[in-house]
C-alpha cells in the first residue's frame, strides 16, 4: 500500500521492535515487549474447617494476570501403608478392604465471586457425607486454571473426610455394606447376600414399606451386576434408603435447599438475568419452607419464640423467622440492583445454615442472639427505605419526562435527583454497616 512494505509475524514469541519503512526510510517505530502468561495462584486462607452440619468450609484465594476462568478441589483418596503380608501376596486380613478406586472422586467446583477474576476471595461449604470415602483418609488440591488452560496448585492438605453418625441399626449396616461395595471390587456378592438376609424376614428389620422395596431393588441390581458401570446409581439409592431409615426425610430437604442456594449464588457471581435470578430465588424459597415443614413434620421446628430455636456451633441460635426476613431481603436487594449485597448476605445465610444444630430448649437468648436478631430487623427496614427511594427516583424521573416540572422546574428537579442520589449512597453505606453488624454477631461473611 502506497510502497509501503509490511513485515509482521503472525505469532510473536519474543520482545523485539517493529518499523514501519517506506523508500528505506523509517515512518514510525515500535517496542514490543513480550510478557509471558504465568500460571493462575489458588490457596487456602484459613484451614479446611468442619461445620455443626458435617459440612466442609472451604475458604481461598485465587490470582491470574489476566484471570482465572475455574477453580475446584481435587480429592484422591489414600491408602494405608501394606502389611508385611499383604507386601509378600498373601491376604493380612479378608475381612478389610484395603481402598480402591472403584468410585468416582467427589467433584467439588470452588465458585468464584465474579467472572475472570484477577485476584479474588471466595468461600463455599460442600458436604461430603453422602460419598463412600466418607470416613476416610484423603488428600485435597486446590487448583485454578486459566483461559490457556494453564493450571496452578496449592499444597495437597491431608484430612479425614467427615462422615454422618447413623443412630439406627439398620440405617448403619446399609451405610456399611455401601462402602465396603464401593472400596472392594470383590465386595458386590457378599453384600448382596447381607441386603437379600436383611429383607428375607422384613418384619423383624424393616417397618416401612418404601425401605423394603429400595433394598430388595439394589439386592436384584448387585445379583445381576457384571461390571462396575451395572452399579452407576446404586450408591445414592442406598444412601437415600439410609436417611429416609434415620432422619425421613429431613437430610434429603436439607439437601435440596443447599444445593438450590449454591444454584443462586453462582447466578449472582455470573451476573445471570433479572428472570433467572428471580427463578433460582424462588427454587430457594420453595426448598426452604419445604425444609421446615419437614422439620414441623418431625417437631423439630422452631419457632419464634426464646426456648424453640436453631442453635448454631458457636451457641448462638436463631428462628424460622429470622430466616426467613434474610431470604426477603435477599429477593429485595436483587430487585433494587444491589447485588453485591445480596451474595454478601446470601454468604451469612448460607453460614448460618451450615453451622445449625437442631432446634433445643434453652432459657432466653443471649445478647450475642439478640444483636444478631436485630441487626436482620435493621437490614429488612433499611431495605424498605432503599425500595421506596426508588420508587421516588422513577416517579420523579417521569415527572421530568413529561415536561411536568414547570418553569425553573429544571433546575429544581436536578436538585432534588442529586438529594434522591445523595440519599440513596447513604443507605447503601448503613445497608454495609448492618451487614458487618450481622456479621460481628455471628453470621461470618467469605473470608
Amino acid at each position: 500500500m502506497g510502497g509501503m512494505n509490511y513485515a509482521i509475524d503472525s505469532k510473536i514469541t519474543f520482545s523485539t521492535e517493529f518499523a514501519l519503512t517506506q523508500g528505506g526510510r523509517m515512518m514510525r517505530g515500535w517496542e514490543v515487549e513480550v510478557v509471558a502468561d504465568r500460571k493462575p495462584r489458588i490457596a487456602l486462607t484459613k484451614p479446611i474447617e468442619k461445620t455443626a452440619t458435617g459440612s466442609l468450609r472451604f475458604a481461598y484465594k485465587v490470582d491470574d494476570d489476566y484471570g482465572v476462568t475455574s477453580a475446584e478441589a481435587r480429592i484422591a483418596l489414600v491408602a494405608p501403608p501394606e502389611t508385611p503380608s499383604e507386601a509378600a501376596g498373601t491376604p493380612g486380613n479378608a475381612s478389610v478392604a484395603r481402598p480402591q478406586s472403584r468410585v468416582t472422586p467427589p467433584a467439588i467446583t470452588l465458585p468464584l465471586p465474579t467472572l475472570r477474576p484477577r485476584e479474588a476471595n471466595g468461600e463455599t461449604y460442600i458436604d461430603l457425607t453422602p460419598h463412600p470415602w466418607a470416613g476416610l483418609p484423603v488428600t485435597i488440591t486446590l487448583v485454578a486454571k486459566d483461559d490457556a488452560g494453564q493450571e496452578g496448585a496449592a499444597l495437597p492438605v491431608a484430612l479425614v473426610l467427615p462422615a454422618r453418625e447413623f443412630k439406627k441399626p439398620l440405617a448403619a449396616a446399609i451405610v456399611e455394606q455401601r462402602r465396603a461395595l464401593a472400596l472392594n471390587p470383590q465386595a458386590t456378592e457378599r453384600v448382596a447376600r447381607v441386603l437379600n438376609d436383611l429383607t428375607t424376614d422384613p418384619e423383624r428389620y424393616i417397618d416401612d414399606l418404601r425401605t423394603y422395596l429400595a433394598l430388595r431393588a439394589a439386592y436384584w441390581r448387585l445379583a445381576n451386576a457384571q461390571r462396575d458401570s451395572d452399579l452407576t446409581g446404586i450408591y445414592d439409592l442406598l444412601w437415600a434408603t439410609a436417611l429416609h431409615i434415620e432422619d425421613g426425610e429431613i437430610s434429603l430437604a436439607e439437601n435440596d435447599v443447599r444445593r438450590a442456594r449454591d444454584a443462586l449464588t453462582d447466578a449472582l457471581a455470573k451476573g445471570a438475568s433479572g428472570d433467572e435470578v428471580n427463578r433460582l430465588l424462588a427454587e430457594l424459597k420453595q426448598a426452604f419452607n419445604r425444609y421446615m415443614e419437614v422439620l414441623a413434620a418431625s417437631g423439630q421446628t422452631p419457632g419464634a419464640n426464646d426456648a424453640d430455636r436453631f442453635t448454631s456451633q458457636n451457641g448462638q441460635s436463631i428462628d424460622r423467622a429470622d430466616l426467613e426476613k434474610m431470604l426477603n431481603s435477599i429477593e429485595e436487594m436483587t430487585k433494587t440492583g444491589a447485588r453485591d449485597q445480596a451474595k454478601a448476605l446470601l454468604a451469612q445465610l448460607q453460614a448460618i445454615m451450615e453451622n445449625m444444630r437442631t432446634p433445643q430448649k434453652s432459657p432466653g437468648m443471649t445478647p450475642e442472639e439478640r444483636a444478631m436478631q436485630q441487626g436482620v430487623d435493621k437490614i429488612g427496614k433499611l431495605i424498605d427505605l432503599q425500595r421506596a427511594l426508588m420508587d421516588q427516583t422513577f416517579r420523579q424521573g417521569e415527572l421530568a419526562g413529561a415536561g411536568g416540572e414547570g418553569k425553573g422546574g429544571k433546575k429544581s428537579g436536578t436538585l432534588w435527583m442529586h438529594d434522591l442520589k445523595k440519599a440513596q449512597a447513604t443507605l447503601r453505606d448503613e445497608l454495609a454497616k448492618a451487614l458487618h453488624e450481622l456479621e460481628q454477631a455471628g453470621a461470618k461473611s467469605p473470608a
